[in-house]
């Protein structure tokens, strides 16, 4: 049996380029949630308390709940956006 679970990614861009998209956590539960409402609600929380420096801000994209913000670092400035992702995971029973 596959299950679906969600996920957020952060995806940093350097100007117009994609520099990494990349499973954001920074706990032992991993950011894994069993539905899309449950990870857009974790969301702000998470974003806001492990990523202060990018000021981010909440928006609805296509009826999905984001993050978005901007930070700058030693290579210059850095765009980054939060959002829920699905991912497929095989039942190993």
């Amino acid at each position: 049996m596959i299950k679906e679970f969600f996920v957020i990614l952060i995806i940093l861009t350097d100007g117009d380029s994609v520099a990494s998209v990349n499973h954001a956590t920074a706990n032992d539960d991993l950011n894994i949630f069993e539905t899309q409402k449950e990870c857009e609600a974790a969301l702000p929380d998470f974003v806001s308390s492990t990523y202060p420096q990018f000021n981010p801000r909440a928006n609805l994209l296509h009826h999905q709940v984001i993050m978005d913000g901007v930070a700058e670092s030693p290579i210059g400035t850095r765009s980054a956006t939060w959002r829920c992702a699905s991912i497929f995971i095989k039942d190993p029973k």
